[in-house]
């Protein structure tokens, strides 16, 4: 069975994360989501994470981490989605795609995030997938 591959990349820094405001024409709404997307042929899954965080977020990591795997809905969709925590950020420049237009970055603290999960602000399956995946990464990189 050949699975499609996709990355999804939370950017992390200052005890807290950025995530995108975009809109889903599936969904016709907006969701808060972190950088991601589908692998190109011949890319390794580290460098599709590097090209989406930069083109969407417009940040290139020094350090790049797997954190998890998911299978977002494995009866359905043959869809593997590996999740990057990338930290150590420098500023680079966006590439937003024309169906990107519109996208909106935004930086929160831990806590927000948490909390906006726990209103039911973010809605996106993948976000609170990843989330989960992070918060035991933190959970982990505790000193």
């Amino acid at each position: 069975m050949l699975f499609r591959s996709d990355v999804g990349v939370i950017p992390y820094e200052n005890g807290g994360v950025y995530m995108l405001y975009q809109y889903r024409r599936a969904n016709d709404r907006y969701f808060w989501q972190f950088p991601g997307g589908a692998g190109e042929v011949g890319e390794t899954l580290g460098d599709a994470a590097s090209r989406e965080l930069l083109e969407e977020a417009g940040f290139v990591a020094r350090k790049l981490e797997v954190i998890g795997q998911t299978c977002n809905e494995p009866g359905l969709v043959q869809l593997r989605t590996t999740i990057f925590v990338a930290t150590n950020l420098v500023k680079g420049k966006r590439d937003i795609e024309h169906t990107e237009i519109g996208m909106k970055l935004k930086f929160f603290t831990i806590n927000q995030v948490d909390e906006m999960i726990k209103n039911g602000e973010i809605q996106c399956g993948f976000a609170l997938a990843a989330w989960t995946f992070f918060r035991n990464y933190l959970q982990s990189h505790k000193h």
